[in-house]
């Protein structure tokens, strides 16, 4: 997760940007570099067996993957796959470049159908306002930052996975709230479609599950403004915090997408990602424990 503080001074300097911003950022500008072959599908089985060493369940489940990778969808396997789902947005959130160059083929069939998906629901979609929410348990001292940055931006460095299901997102949010550690947290995301375009889809009937938590996924590195939080229940334990899915015409979001571009614009594709130098053994800790806290 990236945040970028309410600021009425633009940001002119590329050094100032939140460097897991400009990762996936720069990340999602060249997904559509990555190509699938069973070369690399053969790369991947490898890298998951050695991931799984004396998981028989898991192993047998990337054996499925190896001999039926073409007969599903990318999200079909987002969702059934339990190896899938964890390592790719482990993956996203620590900036584990080798994992992410293995995994690109399948990161870039997952970015096209979302999209596909969000045209063809467009069409069907008959209102412009969509309220969905996701619960999650969140470390106090994040929860602090984003407090301090109300009004500011945050991006999910991942896939994100929301419900139109008010309730299953707050129970995931309520228990969290109990370990002392963490904050619960009940995202409410408004989605106005008449003022943004950015693809997000409603999982019905392309998902392995029988969509009982009204799935909507959105692409990695979806951007947000940070509106107001406030507690629930009256309690310190489980916070709302409401977000607005950006505008594409938003100055500040367009301003920091520009800068990122014009200062990597000479280096090609994956080469970009190595401008960015963040302290991964931190990083990697603390996505790890956020990771076990989501739903």
């Amino acid at each position: 997760m990236s945040i970028i503080p309410a600021s009425d001074a633009p940001i002119q300097n590329f050094e100032q940007i939140d460097q897991s911003f400009m990762y996936t950022q720069l990340l999602k500008d060249i997904v559509f570099e990555f190509r699938y072959d069973e070369q690399l599908l053969k790369v991947l089985i490898a890298f998951c067996r050695t991931q799984y060493t004396g998981n028989s369940h898991e192993l047998n489940t990337i054996d499925k993957f190896e001999q039926e990778y073409e007969l599903h969808s990318p999200v079909w396997w987002y969702t059934y796959a339990g190896f899938l789902y964890p390592m790719l947005n482990r993956a996203l959130r620590a900036q584990e470049l080798d994992t992410i160059l293995m995994m690109g083929f399948f990161i870039r069939a997952l970015h096209v159908q979302i999209e596909q998906l969000h045209a063809e629901q467009s069409n069907d979609r008959h209102v412009q306002v969509l309220t969905v929410y996701r619960g999650q348990g969140m470390s106090n001292t994040e929860f602090e930052k984003i407090k301090k940055s109300q009004g500011g931006l945050l991006s999910f460095n991942n896939f994100l996975s929301t419900s139109i299901d008010r309730d299953v997102s707050f129970l995931f949010a309520e228990s969290n709230g109990m370990n002392p550690d963490l904050t619960g947290i009940l995202f409410k995301i408004i989605i106005d479609s008449s003022i943004s375009s950015t693809p997000f889809a409603l999982l019905n009937n392309v998902s392995h599950y029988n969509d009982s938590e009204k799935e909507i996924l959105f692409l990695m590195h979806t951007v947000f403004r940070i509106g107001e939080i406030k507690r629930l229940n009256n309690s310190d334990q489980v916070w709302q915090i409401d977000l607005t899915l950006m505008s594409d015409k938003d100055q500040q979001l367009s301003a920091l997408i520009q800068l990122i571009r014009d200062e990597t614009r000479e280096l090609p594709g994956i080469h970009r990602l190595g401008l960015i130098h963040c302290d991964e053994e931190n990083l990697t800790t603390k996505e790890q424990n956020q990771v076990q806290h989501e739903g």
